[in-house]
């Protein structure tokens, strides 16, 4: 409970406009119990209403596959890169993921996102197409994204930072158009 002179009160929301000529000064008793105030179950309807329409409009209005980036996990182990590729539910870590060393097999005209980490050691990455130079750290995982790319195929180079050139650290990346990417993840799905 607050009390302030009537005085104060009108200072708040008229300036130094008196509210009238009186010369008593009367103490002014303001409640701050705001839940019985119907503005503010207004603004609190209000504000749920705004969220759950975020909510429904953002799954409404999800981007169709071919915009959303396509998701693979490239992890250096043992002197050698092991791939991991969304399956047919694209999404990483389910048990539909295809998995595969070494080579790289991406869909074309749609951007890739490529989880890169190592299990033990530092390991370097570099797609020179793309103009990609990044380090795998064991436990951490660095997002390289990748511009769509027309269908086709080129190298990467990767190594382990020992200061030896491992071969099986150098691959091939593949781009598919889309039903050739699609029939490749249908054909390597349940291996």
């Amino acid at each position: 409970m607050y009390v302030l002179k009537r005085h104060a009160v009108s200072a708040l929301f008229l300036g130094d406009r008196p509210i009238s000529n009186e010369t008593s000064i009367a103490p002014v008793h303001l409640s701050c119990n705001h839940t019985s105030s119907p503005h503010f179950w207004v603004m609190i309807i209000g504000c749920v209403v705004s969220l759950v329409c975020s909510g429904c409009s953002a799954n409404a209005a999800s981007p169709p596959a071919s915009n959303r980036p396509y998701l693979i996990r490239l992890t250096g182990e043992s002197m050698a890169w092991r791939v991991r590729y969304a399956g047919p539910d694209e999404f990483l870590d389910t048990p539909d993921d295809i998995l595969s060393i070494r080579d790289i097999h991406l869909p074309a005209e749609r951007p890739v996102k490529i989880l890169l980490t190592s299990r033990d050691l530092l390991y370097t990455l570099a797609i020179q197409r793309h103009r990609v130079h990044e380090i795998a750290v064991p436990d951490i995982e660095i997002v390289v994204a990748l511009p769509p790319d027309r269908p086709g195929a080129y190298r990467f180079q990767g190594d382990q930072m020992c200061g030896f050139q491992h071969d099986v650290l150098f691959g091939q990346i593949t781009v598919h158009r889309p039903a050739e990417f699609d029939n490749w993840i249908a054909s390597h799905s349940g291996h």
